[in-house]
């Protein structure tokens, strides 16, 4: 059978198999294997692949906080658990576990400074069915065409408002319209309706071309379970 190897993965603890003939790398920083779609480069460049949980500590912990996390001690680290995140039985942790949760507290506070940027941010799944979110006024059923116009549950002044919306998701934006600061853009933006692309730019604090990839693949994947399961 074909050689296959295996992606450390886009997070901690999700590694995977996949066919060594399509496009890999090795992580930058860790030097682990990671696929096509569980990596990124960090600079316009592109030289640079790193997996993904490692382009995160690159991209969102400054400089000089990466060199300065190099050079505390573990004792300084383990202080500071203590002292300016309450960090309880701190004490109690070996070395490598004093570096993991140093490190995960640097990263949340310096993701916490950038929150204010996106302006969509995502909820988890289970949020759907948070009533202190939204509440589900009608369901429409694509199936039967345009019989939700007759729908009493929906009030006529928001059918402008919803034909609109059903609209913008098969609008699709001019190819002339640059949406990176690559020399061309990749083949994802003339793929996909304006409005996801929209949405996936202000959900993140990057250009979310991996995250529209991701979108692409899923919904041509035969095997991605209908949303109503």
């Amino acid at each position: 059978g074909p050689d296959v190897l295996e992606c450390k993965g886009s997070c901690y603890g999700q590694s995977h198999n996949f066919l060594a003939a399509t496009n890999h790398h090795h992580c930058n920083k860790c030097n682990e294997i990671v696929c096509q779609l569980c990596s990124t480069n960090l600079h316009k460049s592109g030289k640079e692949q790193y997996c993904l949980p490692c382009y995160v500590e690159e991209k969102l912990l400054p400089e000089e906080e990466n060199v300065t996390a190099n050079q505390k001690s573990i004792q300084q680290m383990r202080k500071e658990l203590k002292d300016e995140y309450n960090f309880n039985g701190a004490d109690q942790l070996s070395i490598d576990e004093v570096e993991e949760a140093w490190l995960g507290y640097a990263l949340q506070r310096a993701m916490e400074k950038m929150t204010d940027d996106v302006e969509f941010p995502i909820f988890n799944a289970s949020a759907i069915d948070d009533g202190d979110k939204w509440d589900v006024l009608a369901e429409i059923d694509f199936s039967e065409g345009g019989s939700f116009l007759l729908n009493e549950d929906i009030d006529d002044k928001h059918l402008p408002d919803i034909l609109e919306l059903f609209a913008a998701f098969v609008r699709f934006g001019s190819p002339e319209q640059k949406h990176t600061t690559w020399q061309k853009d990749g083949s994802v933006y003339t793929a996909i309706p304006q409005m996801f692309i929209d949405f996936a730019k202000k959900c993140r604090i990057d250009e979310s071309y991996r995250l529209l990839r991701r979108c692409l693949r899923h919904a041509l994947d035969n095997r991605t379970e209908s949303l109503n399961n």
